[in-house]
């Protein structure tokens, strides 16, 4: 399947999103811009696109599928988190020796989110081969994950369910095979939504996203989607289910955006170093004088981000196979 120009540029601004939110993490020391706003929306838009290119409109191969996610998430996730690893514990000051740091890789603990994706596409992945891609039957499992995910794991449950929820981050991949299953609800209804008036669903979807930010501003409401943290969950899904279509309206509208595709179909990488990259600049910031004092500094920090991460994402892509796919390919 051909590469979508709005599925790049999707990606690639909730990537930019995630660099900017770490950037203040570090650089600043405290969230600037309320994690609230966009940060959960910018992740569930990964796992909405990841649905999106789910679907098949041919013979859907089960091992075909399962294969590609090995290749294409789990040896990256297994590759680039023993990569980091000393690194990363050494930079936070938590370095108590290699087996630790194995265990947790082994557990799927050292990269939440690609954790959540490779379980939650397993999952999806046997769900449309049990319903032969049925979207009746693939809702009701939907539906029974998000409903769990809200119980295993969320710290605001009030009945939690006692289980090891972030090995595998299994509460996220509950939630992410709800959000996979609406981008494959959108790709399967594509043509009808498209067929729609586009100034009429910018409206809708625009008032829809500020009417259910200005909930979640006014009443505080906790939205932090790693490591479940969620005080309103009926806000908190249609926020994101609300922000991603809204983004997809967007972006399918949008002339090309060199960039923004480019990150976009690059987005692996940037995840694996998204963390890191805005830690090292951070640092080095601080060591030539140039700390935190409002958003100017905090927009030359990001620059700085952006750039050394795209460098990264370049030298990966360029220089090794582990992540770069064949020509042509959508993923």
């Amino acid at each position: 399947m051909s590469r979508k120009l709005w599925v790049d540029q999707m990606r690639g601004f909730c990537m930019i999103a995630i660099l900017w939110f770490h950037t203040e993490v570090y650089y600043a020391g405290d969230e600037v811009t309320p994690y609230g706003l966009y940060v959960q929306d910018a992740l569930a838009g990964f796992f909405f696109l990841s649905g999106y290119l789910f679907w098949r409109d041919g013979q859907f191969s089960l091992s075909r599928q399962l294969k590609s996610i090995v290749r294409w998430l789990v040896v990256p996730y297994f590759f680039f988190t023993a990569l980091i690893a000393i690194p990363k514990a050494l930079a936070h000051d938590a370095f108590t020796g290699v087996l630790p740091l194995a265990v947790n890789i082994l557990s799927g603990r050292a990269s939440w989110f690609v954790a959540a994706l490779i379980v939650a596409e397993v999952l999806f992945a046997l769900a449309v081969h049990l319903t032969r891609g049925r979207l009746l039957p693939m809702g009701f499992v939907a539906v029974v994950c998000l409903v769990t995910s809200y119980f295993v794991g969320n710290r605001y449950a009030p009945t939690p369910l006692y289980f090891p929820a972030d090995i595998w981050s299994v509460n996220e991949a509950l939630l992410a095979f709800f959000l996979l299953y609406a981008g494959y609800v959108y790709r399967h209804f594509e043509k009808e939504i498209d067929g729609v008036p586009q100034r009429w669903l910018v409206v809708v979807s625009v008032l829809t996203v500020v009417v259910l930010k200005l909930f979640i501003l006014h009443g505080s409401e906790q939205m932090e989607i790693g490591l479940i943290t969620v005080s309103n969950y009926p806000l908190f899904v249609a926020d994101m289910l609300a922000a991603v279509f809204f983004m997809a309206t967007i972006f399918k509208q949008m002339p090309r955006i060199g960039f923004l595709a480019w990150t976009g179909s690059h987005t692996l990488v940037y995840y694996f170093f998204c963390g890191g990259v805005p830690l090292a600049v951070s640092m080095m910031l601080e060591r030539v004088g140039f700390a935190y004092s409002g958003l100017p500094s905090l927009a030359v920090a990001f620059v700085l981000v952006y750039l050394l991460a795209t460098a990264v994402a370049f030298l990966f892509y360029s220089y090794t196979t582990i992540v770069r796919r064949p020509a042509g390919v959508s993923g």
